[in-house]
């Protein structure tokens, strides 16, 4: 991103006194993150007065995600001061700090709980600022944990996130119970963020539905419940199908339920540019002895002369994997990411956006998809989006197949696939803006 300059609501926050704990929350693309990392600097600067060497933790769902949305926000606003790591792998960054007196050395660690209990990688250390990003994804325990090591005067939380459920442990425990001194929770709208263009939000408003309309663009903490795809007609559907380019396959496997599978086929100068070109479906029980050999055979045989590109598989079925591979023909076999949130919400803005269409015979997914809803019940208590697990295979299927190989952008015509090696673009430092010098020294009250 390129940075211009603070927005008034930027300033507002940079301006006031600090809390021990501050919660940034509101929709997508308000200027939160670039606020956490400037007010992160802030609280080093006070901190510099005291230690020459300062500590700090930056976490976020993985590690690469802690670069790209909290060093490379930092990047941005104070340029070549934040010096890269090496490569987005690194578990750490380094920078400096220097407001014409004093000079202090900043070591940052990152920790992803992706795949770690990362509340593990703050025991026994001591922080001088930390920084939480899309906190509602983040386990309990790191937000109390991170806490604790809140010990000196100057340690502060930063914490940014889109709101979720109305019970989620952040709304009920923390922003519910802000009391201005020692926890402020600061919500945001996209008339805070003047930059923002009336074609992105129209696209918004245009593409999002139903809870992920309410939080995304309204910025409400809602309860999901109702039907998850209101929004799908015989619009969506395609009956002449187009010559492809190449093709993804999404496969969830069951013991208790049926195993299905979804062929999606792609071709960018298509409109859609991508489309669900068939589906299958094995049913267990019934009598009948199935083995997970007879299943690889029945879907070998279903795909025929077709060659996907991947086979984006549930991550828990290790032996249909293992059979998958032992017959794999040279295709990839992949797990698929089983984000269920994320993945329905990308599968819901690849659809509504026009990014995907549906075969109009693919009539067991198109049942599924018009009776697929939220599970309130689990949702209040849990705090998490849940689906109900009831005739929802195909659509685990299709899931898994848009959102593994498409990701976080949600588009066919834009994106390099996630599996394929992508480098980060070169961010290019940028000089201080003047609301910055006249605010970096200290807190105006």
């Amino acid at each position: 991103m390129v940075f211009k300059s603070f927005t008034q609501k930027q300033l507002d926050i940079l301006c006031s006194k600090p809390a021990k704990i501050e919660i940034y929350h509101g929709p997508v693309r308000t200027g939160k993150t670039i606020v956490a990392g400037a007010r992160l600097y802030q609280n080093l600067l006070e901190a510099s007065q005291h230690e020459k060497r300062l500590a700090i933790s930056a976490a976020a769902k993985n590690i690469e995600n802690c670069h790209r949305n909290i060093a490379n926000s930092l990047r941005d606003v104070f340029g070549t001061r934040i010096v890269p790591p090496r490569n987005e792998g690194s578990a750490s960054f380094n920078f400096k700090l220097f407001d014409g007196e004093n000079m202090a050395s900043v070591s940052a660690r990152c920790l992803g709980w992706g795949t770690v209990r990362a509340e593990q990688g703050l025991y026994g250390w001591n922080i001088d600022g930390s920084v939480i990003d899309e906190v509602v994804m983040a386990p309990e325990n790191l937000f109390e944990v991170n806490i604790t090591r809140l010990d000196r005067p100057w340690a502060r939380l930063i914490c940014t996130t889109n709101p979720q459920s109305s019970k989620h442990w952040l709304k009920k425990n923390f922003i519910d119970k802000a009391d201005g001194v020692y926890i402020k929770e600061y919500p945001w709208k996209h008339s805070d963020n003047p930059y923002l263009q009336e074609e992105y939000l129209d696209m918004l408003k245009k593409t999002l539905h139903g809870v992920y309309y309410r939080r995304l663009v309204l910025g409400e903490w809602c309860s999901a419940d109702g039907m998850i795809y209101p929004f799908l007609n015989d619009s969506f559907l395609i009956n002449n199908l187009p010559s492809p380019n190449g093709y993804i396959v999404g496969f969830d496997f069951g013991l208790n339920h049926k195993t299905a599978a979804v062929l999606v086929a792609y071709n960018p100068l298509c409109n859609p540019p991508a489309w669900v070109a068939d589906e299958f479906v094995r049913e267990n029980g019934d009598g009948q002895i199935c083995t997970i050999n007879d299943i690889v055979m029945d879907f070998w045989q279903w795909l025929g002369g077709r060659c996907p590109e991947a086979i984006y598989v549930d991550p828990s079925a290790l032996v249909l994997k293992n059979e998958l591979y032992r017959n794999r023909r040279n295709i990839s076999i992949m797990d698929a990411n089983n984000d269920v949130s994320n993945g329905i919400h990308c599968v819901m803005a690849m659809i509504s956006g026009r990014e995907v269409g549906i075969g109009a015979h693919c009539e067991k997914l198109l049942d599924e998809m018009y009776n697929y809803c939220w599970d309130s019940k689990k949702s209040d208590l849990t705090g998490r989006d849940m689906p109900t697990k009831e005739n929802d295979d195909l659509c685990d299927a299709l899931r898994y197949a848009l959102y593994t190989h498409w990701g976080r952008d949600c588009a066919v015509s834009r994106h390099t696939p996630v599996r394929g090696a992508q480098k980060q673009s070169q961010r290019r430092p940028h000089d201080l803006q003047p609301e910055w010098n006249n605010i970096s020294m200290g807190y105006l009250y």
